[in-house]
């Protein structure tokens, strides 16, 4: 069987401020719940072989090393092997510890298949433009769960977008080869040229 390639982001494991925050009170009750509900999900639809690229903030804003407890206990319950993680504004930065849960850990991920009109451009921030934005490459993203409208090809991968769960990477691409490719072709200057700084 082929190994699949899948989406999610924003998990928040572990961010009890999540639930009112991102409007997850309606689903969840409790943290524990939502974290098992994510698990849950990440383990009925991602084989053990498949990839699973994590578009940051696995886990909540907690101190370094209950992050990493908690980060590795929540990896422990998943059973794909294989996940890269796109660092988010919650992930700790340069943690060999952190980052030794993970296959890779990146700041960007760019992919490409033969197949793709262009290739995808993962990162946990929105980006207004993109690498190959012009020929059709698609931008997935996190981090605003939601909250600002997407740009041609691209979207929000979080889970409060996708019914609480990973997203099959194919499925995601060919919804957004249906998309025009929009991109910026007014160069109309918004900035005024500014004098060196000191």
């Amino acid at each position: 069987m082929a190994r699949l390639t899948w989406i999610t982001a924003d998990t928040h494991f572990g961010h009890a401020e999540a639930l009112e925050m991102f409007g997850r009170s309606s689903r969840f009750a409790t943290t524990a719940q939502m974290d098992t509900a994510y698990i849950e999900a990440i383990n009925s639809r991602v084989g053990p072989d498949d990839r699973l690229i994590h578009l940051g903030d696995f886990t909540g804003p907690m101190k370094l090393r209950a992050r990493r407890e908690y980060a590795s206990d929540i990896r422990r319950r998943i059973r794909c092997q294989r996940i890269v993680l796109v660092r988010g504004n919650h992930d700790p930065v340069d943690d060999r510890r952190f980052d030794g849960l993970f296959e890779s850990v990146r700041d960007l991920l760019r992919l490409r298949r033969k197949s793709w009109a262009g290739c995808v451009i993962c990162s946990h921030y929105p980006l207004r433009v993109w690498q190959g934005q012009r020929d059709g490459s698609a931008l997935l993203y996190a981090h605003t769960h939601g909250t600002i409208a997407e740009v041609g090809r691209s979207t929000d991968v979080g889970v409060d977008q996708w019914h609480d769960a990973p997203v099959r990477l194919e499925q995601l691409v060919a919804m957004l080869n249906e998309r025009p490719i929009e991109c910026q072709t007014d160069f109309t200057r918004y900035q005024q040229v500014r004098e060196p700084l000191p």
